[in-house]
């Protein structure tokens, strides 16, 4: 059984919840889940009963009875990392999780959060949101590929910002793993950290990219249909998706414990 400690900062946490559990159903481990919240933050879409039922508090947990950590993506990003209000609590966590050595993988802008808290790295804005499914291929400078059994995967993107690149690459500490010359970095690690670092988003089910253009539509945010995602961009066809088998082979080498 491996105990999983999952930092839930997406507005919908159930859809979120559901996001993790349905692939970790498919998966060659047993996994027990413990959800964390942040205390500095109060959620505008869920109940508080939800979340005192549900979610535990990095304060009333022991860090080092978990096996692994997962920290989610963020609405967030366009804003300056301090500018967040629940920024000192999540570094206080980011420490914890550092200091107990758990094996971790950040998604999206939790991802960008850590690797700027870390290691400096900073983020810039997208001209136009970056939105769809992409292939990215095994990064020519690391061709270590441990947890793909092919050399490209592909991937729901969803993203206004993104890590300058060129920081990541002249980073010493700093490996990548899969990239794309259009898109550029999707994963990379730090193996002496026993970090993973995802940009986008496996997690996603069929519909997620649907639901937020959907809802973005609805907003008046300007947003272009998912690219690679309808076929012939047709909203009324059922999108195909070819990135949970990625997902599923992803967690179930993550979840090896490497000699």
């Amino acid at each position: 059984m491996k105990k999983v400690l999952l930092l839930n900062l997406m507005p919908n946490k159930i859809e979120t919840e559901n996001h993790f559990k349905n692939i970790f159903d498919n998966l060659n481990h047993k996994i027990d889940i413990t959800f964390l919240r942040m205390e500095t933050y109060d959620s505008k879409n869920i109940s508080k009963s939800y979340l005192l039922k549900n979610y535990e508090i990095a304060n009333n947990i022991s860090f080092d009875n978990f096996d692994r950590f997962i920290c989610t993506g963020s609405p967030v990003e366009t804003m300056p990392f301090e500018a967040v209000s629940y920024w000192k609590e999540l570094i206080n966590i980011f420490k914890s999780i550092g200091y107990y050595d758990i094996k971790s993988y950040y998604i999206c802008w939790g991802a960008q959060a850590v690797l700027y808290y870390r290691y400096g790295i900073k983020k810039v804005s997208l001209k136009n949101k970056k939105f769809g499914i992409y292939d990215y291929k095994i990064s020519g400078i690391n061709p270590d590929n441990f947890y793909f059994s092919n050399d490209k995967i592909t991937i729901p993107v969803s993203r206004y910002t993104e890590s300058i690149g060129q920081q990541i690459k002249d980073h010493p500490s700093l490996n990548v793993l899969f990239d794309s010359k259009e898109q550029g970095i999707c994963m990379l690690e730090n193996n002496l950290l026993n970090e993973v670092y995802n940009f986008n988003h496996f997690e996603y089910d069929t519909m997620t990219l649907k639901n937020e253009y959907l809802r973005d539509v609805k907003k008046n945010i300007p947003i272009q249909i998912p690219e690679n995602y309808f076929p012939n961009n047709d909203l009324s066809r059922m999108p195909k998706n070819n990135w949970t088998k990625n997902a599923i082979s992803f967690f179930n080498n993550w979840f090896v414990d490497k000699n």
